[in-house]
């Protein structure tokens, strides 16, 4: 970390008497520098720092500082030891965070386990995605002699996660099966509640002036297909490049563009361009500022969002498809719950199997058909208003209010204590975890 850094180093951080409750936070980044994957939660951090004294803990505090000012920012670091890196990074959060006064804790559920160090506010879970959970029940799905540490070792990461998600005063997810699939892990399901993902209507706006940069590199006169975010053979890069070579069979000013793609995989990405023989008729570039996707994707004609069928991406909804919408840009897309509950087929998009021919039809009718176009243009601009970011966030600051009415107005700590031992212990809690067995109270969190 930068030595010159503007953030806050000291303990006991308090603040100023300025009506404003105070919420702490973590904010994990893996891949530094990038917003990729993570604009939506910075947009989410961003509001909060406006309307509450935000304290953020993060390993990446110059990053963070930048992209949300008003934060108050705690560096953490994170060391990449084998296996232990995590447990470490939350123990560090933990020992930083008891030396907070704030009045509410808000983590996101890969950090959930932080909140065992959290004895005296209310703790609000946001559950964003499962990759964490699935990837490795996927990784270690068959059982072997060499994978035995492996596999215990993310037996004890589920538990850990699931009981820090369970010590949750509430939760909130982002999708529906989210919210299913963590009921089914024990959650207690009257302490979740579904608040989607949304689109900044003001940044994402039809109306919105094309910036200069952009217009130089998207040409004019071509049928834009556009896919943002991160690519990969997972989220239909292949099926997209073959699609598109027999799309431009038919449709001869059609051309692909891929916006978001990591730095490293993007030399992948070229290779199979030229095995397809695409070199002219795909234009793929890597990360760009989040503030000019919106530029981007006016240029677009139709946009894209294809996910591999598997237990992850059929609970974790793509942010970009409610930015497609916002823009009035029909999507594309293929059968999956995570797109199927939003896309309407014929209607604000078109919904595909795997099929080179669909993918080939519905990029026809939206090219020769300018009456079809229009109409599922104004409709993915009528959903959009469903999924407003304005509207979400005055829900989810009604769910914080209502849990910080519960903290204590001056700041004070409000320490409960085991009957019997005396520990300290979370509020709703009568016993600590060692005479857990003595409560009556069927609804504490196990």
């Amino acid at each position: 970390m930068d030595t010159n850094s503007t953030v806050v180093v000291q303990s006991n951080l308090t603040f100023p008497s300025n009506g404003k409750k105070t919420i702490a936070a973590v904010f994990f980044i893996l891949e530094s520098n990038t917003t990729v994957g993570i604009a939506d939660r910075i947009g989410k951090y961003k509001w909060m720092s406006i309307r509450y004294n935000l304290v953020l803990l993060t390993n990446e505090a110059d990053f963070i500082k930048k992209k949300i000012p008003a934060a108050t920012i705690i560096y953490v670091p994170y060391f990449r030891f084998p296996i232990v890196a995590t447990y470490l990074f939350w123990l560090m959060c933990g020992i930083k965070l008891r030396s907070i006064k704030y009045d509410l804790l808000y983590l996101g559920f890969p950090e959930s386990p932080i909140s065992f160090f959290n004895f005296n506010r209310p703790f609000i879970c946001l559950i964003y995605q499962s990759h964490e959970i699935l990837w490795r029940l996927e990784k270690f799905k068959k059982k072997s002699i060499w994978n035995v540490l492996p596999r215990l070792s993310h037996k004890v990461y589920t538990n850990i996660v699931i009981k820090g998600i369970k010590n949750a005063d509430y939760n909130v997810a982002v999708s529906t099966q989210l919210i299913d699939f963590f009921v089914k892990l024990g959650v207690d399901k009257t302490k979740m509640e579904y608040l989607p993902h949304g689109a900044n209507l003001t940044l994402f706006s039809p109306d919105k002036q094309i910036d200069p940069h952009v217009d130089n590199i998207i040409p004019n006169n071509k049928f834009i297909m556009m896919y943002t975010g991160v690519i990969n053979e997972k989220r239909g890069l292949d099926f997209l490049l073959i699609g598109t070579r027999e799309i431009i069979k038919v449709v001869s000013d059609a051309i692909l563009v891929i916006i978001g793609a990591e730095e490293h995989y993007t030399k992948t990405i070229k290779n199979k361009i030229k095995e397809n023989n695409l070199m002219n008729d795909v234009i793929v570039m890597s990360h760009i500022d989040h503030a000019l996707v919106p530029s981007y994707l006016k240029k677009a004609q139709v946009c894209l969002s294809f996910l591999e069928l598997n237990a992850t991406y059929s609970m974790s909804p793509p942010q970009k498809i409610f930015e497609y919408f916002a823009m009035g840009k029909p999507v594309i897309a293929n059968r999956i719950p995570t797109h199927t509950d939003y896309i309407i087929d014929g209607v604000n998009g078109f919904i595909i199997d795997f099929n080179e021919k669909e993918f080939v039809k519905a990029i026809v009718q939206l090219h020769d058909n300018k009456a079809l176009y229009e109409q599922m243009s104004k409709n993915a601009i009528k959903t959009s208003i469903e999924y407003d970011l304005e509207k979400i966030n005055k829900k989810f600051g009604d769910i914080i209010d209502r849990f910080l009415q519960n903290s204590n107005i001056e700041g004070q700590k409000v320490i409960r204590k085991c009957k019997i031992c005396h520990r300290p212990i979370r509020i709703g809690r009568k016993y600590c975890w060692k005479h857990r067995h003595r409560s009556q109270d069927e609804s504490v969190r196990r």
